[in-house]
């Protein structure tokens, strides 16, 4: 984590003296990289670039390259859909990706020195996720099956309905050749049929899939061994949400199809891959432990395929483990960057301060300040509080989501995004300090954070706004009714009331793993961490954001929420995103969002008067 924090302090330094004030637009138009591939010879390097596209109202995800570390280019186009996954090929001739061009997700391939991309697969029921085999004459690949026949027939007989938690399909492992010489099945495929003279018209037969595994279980993730001999593969009952904690890891031969367990144990086991001797698998597992692994750290292991002899690794690396490589040179974990376009931005002055809690812990945090920072002004002050609670703030350049922040920063105020107690990055203990205290000892951390900030000097208490998304939209609703420090509060995606949560929510072991019980079990708990418990305290004006369809935090907590402001007379509005779920994941909504919290904070910080949503001049 410091080495992310010295990157991207010393970017914000360089780009501090830039005069671009970037628009709303430009920042959720910012381009982002993923999923790098790196070719077998290490030359060239494909990767997934995400850009918005606002005539759709989507963002696109299409795969770019870089030859020999010459200028990235984009290969790749799939109108209305995304390319991804870019994997090369072993002789590194070839890139593979998935692509849905019309078909659902297929596996296509195109070569490296030019041409088109050719699909090699037609799944009725869309691919997953797919390997080249070391040999690079077949890819494995992972497809749900097939619909059941049955739920139409129900359907056109009693209409649609589900039975909770038993409607799901599972997903199974298929492999399918691959010959580079093999001709187009898409420009000349041949219909189902019998007719003899479909050779003679000089048709093309799709490659036949062949099934690898099957039976009452579904496949998460899978790696093919180096040697090509065996396929490891991670699976866990059914593909509902919470069943990851029964998630086990076996192995498939390839050469007879038999199947034999790796790794069971009763609690996560997650895999990460081969040892490039095709002899050791590496692992994540929470072990034995199901009532804390939301916040308790897994732990590192290797295991031998042929005696089932496991060893750990990283005994003393306090953190969740997990996102490694394992190449000859060793076990890697990687991030990356894609920062050239913001080189003419005015970006955010980041620096990582700290602080004690009312309780003694140690709380770190991001500030942010304005170019032209006076140390001997002092500034209005907006906290923006990350999701999770294991998530983290590192000092980025250009933080966002919905909450216009570079902004904000140049309007003249600082920008504080604590990690609280929970937050990843600190070690265990210090992620499990709210449990049995959640909203309880974040607000401390807030809290304590401002009148830290305070001291120092630094800030306007009178101009003060508190906001975040889903767990930091719930500690802004348990600061809106447990304070009085805040002249306006944005809550989004938040819990309101743990109880209203527990039942509605796809995530019920959260609730439990956290505060160790259920409402029937300890009522109390449930009432001390929820912010609609001391809803006849609240005055501080607040904005309400949730997604439609939300069901990690279902929507029934806003309505909660706004009706109690209602009731107490406190200025309150709720905005619903139609169509979403806990995320807000089109640019113009994305864009609708960004102005709501514009708008509200420089109401009642600023005092200025409320703009019409998208700066609409008023007729």
């Amino acid at each position: 984590m410091k080495q992310v924090s010295i990157f991207y302090l010393l970017l914000a330094g360089h780009l501090a003296f830039a005069q671009h004030v970037p628009s709303f637009e430009e920042v959720i138009s910012l381009r982002s990289a993923g999923n790098a591939a790196i070719s077998p010879d290490g030359k060239n390097v494909a990767f997934t670039v995400q850009t918005a596209d606002w005539n759709e109202n989507r963002f696109d995800t299409e795969i770019w390259l870089s030859k020999e570390g010459n200028q990235p280019f984009q290969l790749t186009y799939t109108p209305k859909n995304s390319s991804t996954n870019p994997a090369f090929s072993p002789d590194g001739q070839w890139i593979a990706f998935l692509a849905d061009r019309g078909d659902k997700n297929q596996i296509f391939v195109l070569r490296l020195d030019g041409g088109e991309a050719r699909p090699v697969t037609k799944e009725e029921e869309g691919i997953s996720s797919f390997e080249w085999h070391p040999s690079g004459d077949k890819f494995v690949f992972l497809k749900p099956e097939k619909e059941d026949k049955n739920k139409k027939e129900r359907e056109k007989r009693y209409g649609a309905f589900e039975t909770d938690d038993k409607e799901f399909t599972l997903s199974h492992l298929w492999e399918v050749d691959f010959k580079q010489g093999f001709p187009d099945p898409s420009e000349r495929p041949c219909h189902e049929t019998t007719d003899s003279l479909k050779a003679k018209a000089g048709c093309i037969e799709w490659p036949k899939a062949r099934r690898l595994t099957d039976g009452k279980f579904t496949v998460g993730s899978f790696a093919v061994s180096p040697d090509g001999k065996k396929v490891a593969f991670s699976h866990q009952p059914d593909p509902l949400i919470n069943s990851f904690m029964k998630s086990d890891i076996s192995v498939l031969d390839l050469s007879d199809k038999k199947t034999s367990a790796l790794v069971s144990n009763p609690s996560v086991d997650a895999l990460e891959g081969w040892s490039p001797d095709s002899k050791e698998v590496l692992y994540t597992s929470n072990l034995d432990d199901t009532t804390a692994n939301f916040y308790r750290n897994s732990k590192l292991f290797t295991i031998s395929v042929e005696t089932k002899t496991a060893r750990q690794l990283a005994k003393d690396l306090d953190e969740d483990l997990g996102g490694f490589s394992w190449t000859p040179e060793g076990i890697f974990g990687s991030i990356w960057d894609f920062s050239d376009q913001i080189a003419g931005w005015n970006v955010a002055r980041s620096e990582v301060i700290s602080w004690k809690s009312k309780d003694g812990a140690v709380i770190e945090g991001v500030l942010h300040k304005p170019k032209n920072y006076d140390p001997s002004k002092k500034y209005p002050l907006l906290v923006v509080i990350h999701g999770g609670p294991t998530g983290i703030d590192v000092p980025t350049p250009v933080p966002g989501y919905v909450y216009p922040i570079l902004q904000w920063l140049e309007k003249g105020s600082l920008v504080l995004r604590p990690n609280y107690r929970g937050s990843a990055g600190y070690g265990e203990a210090f992620r499990s300090l709210n449990v049995e205290n959640l909203g309880v000892g974040d607000a401390w951390d807030v809290l304590s954070g401002i009148d830290y900030l305070d001291s120092e000097g630094l800030i306007d208490k009178t101009k003060m706004g508190c906001m975040g998304w889903s767990q930091g939209g719930y500690i802004s609703a348990f600061l809106a009714t447990n304070s009085d420090v805040f002249k306006a509060i944005s809550v989004g995606a938040g819990i309101s009331n743990w109880m209203t949560y527990y039942v509605n929510t796809d995530i019920h072991p959260f609730t439990r793993q956290y505060l160790k019980a259920t409402p029937w079990d300890n009522e109390d708990i449930y009432k001390k961490t929820s912010p609609m418990t001391n809803i006849n305290q609240a005055k501080t004006p607040t904005l309400i954001q949730h997604g439609e369809f939300d069901r990690r935090v279902p929507i029934p907590n806003a309505y909660e929420l706004l009706q109690g402001l209602r009731d107490r007379n406190v200025p309150s509005e709720l905005i619903v995103y139609k169509g979403f779920g806990h995320g807000i994941t089109k640019p113009k909504e994305r864009l609708a969002a960004t102005w709501h919290n514009w708008q509200w904070f420089n109401k009642y910080i600023w005092g200025e008067a409320v703009e019409l949503p998208l700066g609409q001049e008023k007729k």
